[in-house]
């Protein structure tokens, strides 16, 4: 319809709305799609939606998780003062920041770095199409995955964690119980350390 408009009226007064409509419509877009939790030691899956693509080129940057939560451990000692890695670095907030901020984020990314191809689904009609889309990640871990060298696409971020291990904490008549077990078993872990923050 716009293209329709733009040929038969060239001169229209709108002609450059009717340009930033067509734009907008063709734009290429991805998003990912919260997939939650997956088993360690199977590849991940992606959930993405894409608006006007038929291949990308990803990667994934293994987080170190382990040196996000020294620094929040560091920022809310005893006696310590409230800097701004406590906050950003706490679990709340942490997502956000590896998300938005790769300025403040890039110290945590680790060696680990996987680099696939994947095909997606296009819509014809420049709608969004939802896919899963098969990685090569299958090491434990929260995983940074991004589109680099895609100009158009370079703010499309997601987290994939893969874990082996599940805790489950309950509210009882004696009190809180707490436990960590097999994620692909389910059956209880013994000896693991769980430590629990209040913020």
């Amino acid at each position: 319809v716009f293209q329709r408009a733009l040929s038969e009226r060239p001169a229209h007064k709108h002609t450059v709305e009717i340009q930033g409509a067509i734009d907008v419509i063709e734009r290429r877009d991805l998003q990912f799609i919260d997939g939650g939790v997956q088993p360690a030691g199977k590849k991940a899956v992606l959930k993405v939606r894409s608006r006007n693509l038929e291949q990308v080129k990803f990667r994934a940057r293994r987080i170190d998780l382990e040196g996000a939560l020294q620094r929040f451990q560091h920022a809310w000692r005893e006696g310590g003062s409230r800097s701004q890695d406590g906050w950003d670095y706490s679990p709340d907030n942490l997502m956000y920041l590896l998300l938005s901020d790769d300025s403040r984020t890039h110290a945590l990314h680790t060696s680990d770095v996987v680099e696939f191809t994947a095909p997606l689904k296009r819509d014809g009609g420049h709608r969004f199409a939802e896919d899963s889309v098969q990685t090569t990640i299958d090491k434990p871990g929260l995983w940074l995955v991004d589109v680099p060298g895609e100009k158009d696409l370079n703010r499309a971020r997601g987290l994939v964690l893969l874990e082996d291990m599940a805790v489950v904490h309950k509210q009882t008549k004696e009190g809180p119980i707490t436990w960590v077990l097999d994620a692909r078993t389910g059956k209880p872990l013994p000896n693991i350390a769980v430590e629990m923050r209040c913020v």
